[in-house]
């Protein structure tokens, strides 16, 4: 599918259309109509057709409401995601991030990604739910990865079904992951009054009963925000180790600026101001693996878009994946470059042609949160160890609602003296 659409997008630059069975799919691929349809408020756009088939394991949470309940939840998450917030969650992040270094020791070949989904999983739960999700990080991460597997299926198939409706394995992995989202919301009712986090605020919100928050709603929110908060960042973080293991010269100069910022000590929050070249880093990891690929809308209200009519149906796709390889903006496309993200670079990309995050209302709610995990992980992991990638072990995309390597990256570590 990615290889179509690369070729199509290179053939047809800006906007192109095809259909899918009965759905008319239009590609939008210039910058100032990707910003213009993603920041559309005016009613015309809903939730398409393969979000949709989400909510049959992800139930009516933010990334799949298509009502007018859409904004209040927002709001009532909004609060943990701002910054004064997320300075008290920096700790939390190093420190699970060591003792997975501590795991490490003695190992011989494993796999990133698993490791990777784990500790996203542990500190998304403590960070956003204040709540222990240890016992259940590996148990859930797998689970994830079935039900990734399950998606991907359905969205490159000719009849779209929803994914848990496809195989007993995804059955049993969507009744694992419910279980342990309903385990959070019990460790909370368990708690005492005034538990800080979303949990907590969605848990008052049930007890007063004046915003309607049943315990159905909030699994619907704790698992989207489970999905949404560790898996792209997981993805990140494996493919910029990735790539800083395939360029020795990125990644010298890498520890060059760690060893400058935070010397011999620990990594900590204080000093992610500092850490300019990793950002850039993880900008152009980002630009070439996008973790989120495609942002989707339907038309509801016909309108046009770029001299073009979009009939009510259509299925509109503004792809980061396509934009971010598109050599109009970025020249040499394929090639890893952090230093384009220079602010001095003569060149800058355009603005709206680097959107791994999103564009408009529905921009992705914790990526200031996301940004600052996917920095001090990668911190306490190249401070320690240098990852060496297993030569005979195949890295392929495989395209669900995220870019992830499809069988995975096993590595070797190696402890830096």
């Amino acid at each position: 599918m990615l290889g179509f659409l690369s070729r199509t997008a290179r053939e047809y630059p800006g906007i192109f259309s095809f259909r899918v069975l009965v759905f008319n799919v239009v590609i939008v691929n210039e910058p100032e109509l990707i910003q213009e349809f993603l920041t559309d408020t005016s009613g015309r756009l809903g939730i398409p057709w393969e979000r949709r088939l989400l909510r049959s394991a992800l139930g009516n949470g933010l990334l799949t409401n298509n009502d007018g309940t859409w904004r209040r939840q927002r709001k009532l998450l909004q609060p943990a995601f701002e910054q004064e917030r997320l300075q008290g969650y920096a700790a939390t992040i190093v420190s699970h991030a060591e003792r997975m270094l501590d795991r490490w020791k003695g190992r011989d070949a494993f796999d990133l990604s698993k490791e990777m989904s784990q500790i996203t999983l542990e500190v998304v739960a403590q960070t956003l739910f204040g709540a222990n999700f240890d016992d259940h990080a590996l148990e859930v991460a797998d689970s994830m990865d079935v039900l990734m597997r399950s998606f991907e299926k359905t969205v490159t198939s000719a009849v779209p079904v929803p994914p848990t409706w496809r195989s007993l394995a995804a059955h049993r992995a969507m009744r694992r992951v419910d279980r342990a989202i309903y385990d959070l919301i019990d460790q909370g009712l368990a708690a005492s009054a005034g538990r800080a986090g979303v949990l907590g605020w969605m848990l008052e919100a049930e007890r007063r009963g004046d915003e309607g928050m049943t315990r159905k709603q909030i699994r619907d929110e704790l698992i989207t925000l489970v999905l949404a908060g560790h898996e792209t960042t997981a993805i990140a973080i494996v493919w910029t180790l990735v790539l800083l293991a395939q360029h020795p010269e990125v990644e010298k100069k890498v520890l060059a600026e760690l060893n400058e910022v935070f010397g011999g000590a620990v990594p900590d929050g204080a000093g992610l101001g500092r850490l300019g070249y990793l950002r850039q880093v993880v900008n152009e990891s980002m630009r070439l693996y996008p973790p989120a690929p495609a942002i989707s809308r339907e038309v509801r209200e016909p309108f046009e878009l770029g001299g073009y009519w979009m009939p009510r149906g259509t299925q509109m796709f503004a792809m980061s994946f396509l934009t971010h390889h598109d050599a109009r903006f970025f020249p040499e496309p394929e090639r890893f470059r952090p230093e384009r993200w220079d602010r001095d670079a003569a060149s800058p990309p355009p603005r709206h042609a680097f959107y791994p995050f999103g564009l408009g209302p529905h921009t992705c709610i914790g990526k200031t949160f996301a940004m600052m995990e996917v920095l001090l992980v990668l911190a306490c992991v190249l401070r320690r160890v240098k990852v060496e990638l297993d030569p005979h072990h195949p890295i392929e995309l495989q395209l669900a609602v995220t870019i992830r390597p499809r069988h995975g990256v096993k590595v070797r570590v190696h402890r830096r003296s």
